[in-house]
């Protein structure tokens, strides 16, 4: 069993059936939780569900909502109030086109806002902008603790985006030290080799 496995919270050959029952219980929290607020959600106004969305995704951008306490007290508030943690949404504001929040927050390097957003039950495998996912978001910028929570978390670094792409590819061709990391990080993880013959040698 990989070190991914380990840390994604999936179970091992060495979990103790009170290990187990702990992680399924998580998960099902979270489930609960997300419910919760879909339910909100679906009894709000239409205005309300505009005005909720484009808070939550202003929040999770950096360059919008900061990172403080501040930006997360007000995250888990939107949520409480009712919101769909997994709706695509065309925020003008993030100029990103159709995406979740988790997404605007992974492509942001906003590790307070992805750790939350998945607290409560977000799914960061939805597919976004070019069939983009979350790890495609932060390995595209080499947002390394992003990506490395992502995938303690179970996301998939051999997913494929419209262009062929993996997150590993698209932290390849930033050529950069913060690429690099994150190309490293899914080497040790069990990245596909043939990944690098796809690539130009830096």
């Amino acid at each position: 069993m990989s070190g991914l496995a380990a840390n994604a919270g999936l179970p091992t050959d060495q979990d103790s059936d009170e290990v187990l029952m702990a992680k399924a219980k998580e998960l099902q929290e979270r489930g609960k939780v997300k419910a919760r607020s879909l339910e909100k959600y679906e009894a709000a106004s239409d205005s309300q569900k505009q005005r909720r969305m484009k808070g939550l995704h202003n929040s999770c951008a950096h360059r919008l909502g900061g990172g403080g306490a501040h930006n997360i007290e007000n995250m888990q508030m939107i949520i409480g109030d009712g919101v769909d943690l997994d709706a695509l949404y065309d925020n003008p504001e993030t100029d990103t086109g159709p995406a979740t929040a988790i997404f605007i927050a992974s492509l942001s390097g906003h590790i307070t806002a992805v750790r939350c957003l998945i607290q409560h039950g977000a799914n960061f495998e939805i597919e976004c902008f070019e069939g983009d996912r979350c790890l495609h978001a932060a390995a595209n910028f080499g947002h390394v603790e992003v990506l490395q929570y992502l995938i303690s978390q179970g996301a998939d670094f051999t997913a494929v985006n419209r262009n062929g792409h993996t997150p590993w590819k698209r932290a390849f061709e930033l050529h950069t030290e913060e690429g690099r990391a994150c190309c490293r990080l899914m080497e040790d993880e069990g990245a596909p080799e043939e990944e690098k013959e796809k690539c130009v040698i830096m």
